[in-house]
């Protein structure tokens, strides 16, 4: 008996052994996934504009590659070189890969380095030089606020645009429906770099704004906005159906909805122990963006569901009815 109980101990060594083996491989991937990855010594991957790149332009659109474990980007601008800074321009965290700017005549220096929450990378650092040139030709202004199909609700936008140092004043248009429909309001011209328009109905609208002197304009870079003052409508629920019951979670929740062909709509669902939704009775409320949601609250007893629908221009519609969903034995 001994000696058989000997013989088990030896073979289960290695059994064991190789278990360890594996536990701690499945440790250390849920390690990897849990904790972010570290970016010391990583650098980014430049496109434009490219070193030493001496140009008449002075919008530039700072553009690089996405790299693996970032998840922002610190970008400094200075003029002329970081070992003679005598104006530091920019020095932002950006968690896209592109930066428009607008500079004026002289040399710069950039720089850029990748970023999480624990760990930097090295900093690239690439020169630039804009020249100097009275014709805005081929010249871009950069349009600031409203951002590209910005929504809102208001009846009043405060434009405002980046100057170019070789414009003598900037000429505003504001359209209807599409560029090329018609005007809202008479052109404007002005030397400022913005300015207020109210009195917006609801609609769609394109707004450009174009860089002008004695001898040359800029093209127009149009933007689209909307304005939507229409809360959306009630949401219809279908799953699960009013007093419905399941022996236990999880469960789906569906409902519809009616676009309006105004902002984006996304939706708020809601699920309480208490039929009113008092405080205290909540056991889940998330936005969702599309007409489902999966719960699992893991506890048996009744549940009362409803939806409400919002839009990203700041409108609130209606709640939904409420439905009774029974878990488990009816309490």
């Amino acid at each position: 008996m001994t000696v058989k109980h000997q013989n088990n101990q030896a073979i289960n060594r290695p059994i064991t052994a190789i278990l360890t083996i594996i536990l701690m491989m499945v440790a250390v991937l849920a390690c990897e996934d849990i904790f972010e990855k570290d970016l010391e010594g990583k650098e980014v991957d430049i496109f434009s504009p490219s070193d030493d790149l001496k140009t008449q332009y002075t919008s530039q659109n700072f553009w690089w590659e996405k790299a693996e474990g970032a998840l922002s980007y610190n970008l400094q601008i200075v003029a002329p070189t970081f070992e003679n800074i005598e104006k530091l321009l920019v020095d932002t965290n950006i968690v896209g890969t592109k930066f428009l700017y607008t500079l004026y005549p002289g040399k710069f220096q950039w720089r850029l380095r990748p970023a999480n929450g624990s760990s930097y990378g090295n900093y690239v650092v690439r020169s630039l030089e804009i020249d100097t040139t009275l014709d805005l030709r081929g010249q871009e202004v950069i349009l600031r606020n409203p951002f590209n199909d910005f929504a809102t609700n208001k009846s009043q936008i405060k434009f405002f645009w980046d100057k170019l140092y070789n414009a003598s004043d900037y000429r505003f248009e504001l359209k209807n429906n599409e560029w090329t429909g018609p005007r809202f309001m008479s052109p404007v011209l002005t030397q400022h770099d913005t300015i207020t328009v109210g009195g917006l109905t609801e609609g769609i609208y394109f707004w450009g704004v174009q860089a002008q002197n004695n001898g040359s304009a800029t093209v127009f870079s149009p933007r689209k906005f909307i304005i939507d003052k229409t809360p959306p409508k009630a949401p219809v629920l279908s799953q699960p159906e009013d007093s419905a019951k399941i022996d236990n979670w999880p469960s789906t929740f569906k409902w519809t909805k009616t676009p309006d062909g105004g902002a984006t709509i996304y939706d708020s669902l809601v699920i309480a122990t208490d039929k009113t939704f008092k405080a205290g009775s909540v056991r889940f409320s998330q936005r969702v963006n599309g007409q489902s949601q999966q719960v699992n609250l893991n506890t048996t007893g009744k549940y009362f569901w409803k939806v409400i629908s919002l839009d990203v221009a700041g409108n609130t519609g209606p709640w939904s009815e409420s439905n009774l969903l029974i878990v488990g034995t009816n309490p």
